[in-house]
Formats: C-alpha cells, structure tokens, sequence
C-alpha cells in the first residue's frame, strides 16, 4: 500500500494549448497509486482543461482513499478540478476547506471498477462559478465512460445507491448556501439550479442524461 502526498504546493501558468493538451494530455497532474492520494494546503493556479486527475491509468490499482484539504483552485479551468476514475470497495473521498474559482464542475466520478459503498465528503467549500449552461451545470458529474451501450450501463449501475453515497456539508455557490429542500429536484435537472448530474458516453444522445432514479443515482445527504 503506498501513499501519495502534494503538501504545500503553489502553481501556476498557462495550460490551455491544443499543443500541451497533446503532449501531456488532458490534467495538470495525474496520480495513479495503488494506496492513498492526499493533496492539502496547496494553490493550484494554472489555467487550462483539468487539474488533478487520479487512477486514470487501468494497469494501477486505483485509490482506496482520497483526502484534497485546505487548496485553492484558483486557476480557470474548462473542464473539472478533481476526476476520480475509479477507487476500490469502501473508499473515502473527502474535499475539505477548498475554494473553486472558475470550472464546468468541482468534482467527476466515473467508477469503472463499479466499486461498492464509495463515500463521497464534500465539506465547507466555496464554489464561485460553474457551468454556465445547465446541462452541464453543478458541482459533480458522474461519468462512465466505459459501458459500450445502455445495457453494459445498466449492468453495471455504476452510481447506484450501493455504489456511491454524497455527504455535502457547508457549501456555497456564488456567495449562497446550497441546502435544497428536496435535493432530488436538483439532478439531472437541465436548469441553472443543476447540482449534479450523470452522463453516459458511448450512447444516444435520448439516452446520455438520464432522469433523476433513484436506483441510478447516489444517496445524497445535504446540511
């Protein structure tokens, strides 16, 4: 079991060529440990698609814990801040104390692993913008980008309630507490009020957003 640590960085320039894009690829940093990865008190801000992407690489056991505390994502990103591809069973993933400055969405999950019980702690972070168009909007997309069809999806249910559970504590978007009433409206939505939302790859475009299920989606708990 290794541990992958980013203590105390400051960064920043300019990432947003076709030229690095294709050199380097999509991230600002790629972290792929079979372990734990934990990046606090850190300023990441570089400009470009995505920053910090983590168990992309499928000859790398993925993450067992993810631990992002105490950052400033103050660089504009295109795309998302931090991209989780894939974890074992009964992972912890909690994003505390972080400030976004400017990004499509905070955090993506895709699960190509299908990975049980997979917890999700988002607490007192500061988001200013996001996506301005709403198919798009929100703090997290889950995307699988695995399932060849509907089907393959469907088998693999990748973000159902036993895979994935959301904790949200404390945060706030454009200066305003998100505590929805009834968080169920706020998914897959398709308006400026989107908090998150899944996206399926390889399939129609009927069939890429799919309505709010629960039996697709995680279990959220907002406070």
């Amino acid at each position: 079991m290794k541990r992958l640590v980013i203590n105390g960085l400051t960064a920043k320039g300019e990432m947003t060529s076709t030229e690095y894009k294709s050199k380097y690829g999509n991230a600002m940093y790629s972290l792929n440990v079979n372990g734990e990865v934990l990046i606090k008190d850190s300023v990441f801000g570089m400009n470009g698609y995505n920053c910090i992407e983590i168990s992309l690489s499928e000859s790398v056991e993925p993450v067992s814990k993810v631990t992002i505390e105490n950052c400033d994502f103050s660089g504009v990103l295109s795309n998302n801040a931090i991209l989780i591809f894939a974890t074992k069973d009964n992972t912890i993933i909690t994003v505390r104390n972080c400030h976004f400055a400017s990004l499509s969405n905070v955090i993506r999950l895709s699960n190509r692993t299908g990975a049980k019980n997979v917890v999700l702690n988002i607490e007192d972070c500061v988001i200013d913008k996001w996506a301005n168009d709403p198919k798009y909007a929100g703090f997290l997309i889950m995307e699988d980008y695995k399932s060849k069809n509907m089907d393959a999806f469907n088998e693999l249910n990748p973000f159902g309630p036993d895979k994935i559970t959301v904790n949200v504590k404390n945060m706030r978007y454009a200066g305003n507490k998100i505590c929805p009433d009834q968080v169920d409206a706020y998914l897959n939505c398709n308006n400026p009020k989107q908090l998150a939302y899944v996206y399926i790859d390889n399939v129609g475009s009927d069939y890429r957003y799919p309505e709010y299920d629960p039996a697709i989606f995680p279990v959220f708990n907002f406070k």
